[in-house]
């Protein structure tokens, strides 16, 4: 057996292009024994993380400074609602201000997790209870916002580890 020197899948001798990525190889047997170098080279066991050398890219660097933001509004306006229910008695006021405050907990850990670029799922997830605590407490505007990050965010998990 060979291997692609772009996935390092196994191929069969004299195929023409890896039938997992669609890379092109040589059909000379000879040439095959450069693809097993070529894996080896890209895949081997000195080849170190392929992740930690792609960055985070441009949608993800705006939906992280931005989620940053939308985690400071919630967590800032969550704190001062819970502070003002508390000195006027305001239940209503305190409640509404710990939901703001769990909205902007959610979008802080996804934060975490896009800039380590791990866990993608948990990320999308948080993003999204974020978002549905924030159209709860009746701030629409974050809540779309929140929803379409989570979209992009979907979009961008090939970046991610796991």
């Amino acid at each position: 057996m060979a291997y692609c020197s772009k996935c390092g899948k196994e191929i069969d001798y004299g195929t023409a292009f890896c039938p997992n990525c669609g890379a092109s190889t040589s059909s000379s047997p000879g040439d095959q024994s450069n693809n097993q170098q070529g894996w080896i080279n890209n895949y081997g066991p000195n080849s170190g993380p392929q992740q930690s050398t792609q960055g985070l890219g441009g949608t993800l660097t705006i939906i992280l400074v931005l989620g940053i933001l939308w985690a400071m509004f919630s967590i800032i306006a969550g704190i001062g609602l819970i502070s003002l229910g508390t000195e006027f008695m305001f239940i209503e006021g305190s409640i509404t201000g710990a939901i703001y405050l769990l909205g902007g907990i959610c979008a802080l850990l996804s934060c975490i997790f896009i800039y380590k670029q791990e866990n993608h799922n948990l990320a999308f997830i948080l993003c999204l209870i974020g978002s549905i605590i924030a159209l709860y407490t009746g701030v629409i505007v974050i809540g779309v916002i929140g929803i379409v990050f989570a979209f992009l965010l979907n979009k961008e998990k090939y970046k991610f580890k796991s």
